[in-house]
């Protein structure tokens, strides 16, 4: 039973815990565009609207395949 997927880390309801390298390294570099963003933005509202971007097109993505 499949517990959680969470930026590359699959918890899968016992102690396994399977690692998509590839998962975490998009989500570090999605971090450090959304840091940057916020640092030269100077606001929190950029950064957000992309966080939200971001996630809008992994669930588009997902959904066509």
């Amino acid at each position: 039973m499949l517990f959680g997927l969470m930026h590359g880390l699959r918890l899968d309801g016992g102690v396994t815990v399977d690692v998509d390298l590839t998962a975490i390294l998009a989500s570090v570099l999605a971090g450090v565009l959304l840091v940057w963003v916020r640092v030269r933005g100077g606001s929190l509202q950029p950064a957000v609207v992309l966080h939200n971007g971001i996630n809008s097109s992994t669930l588009a993505v997902g959904a066509m395949g």
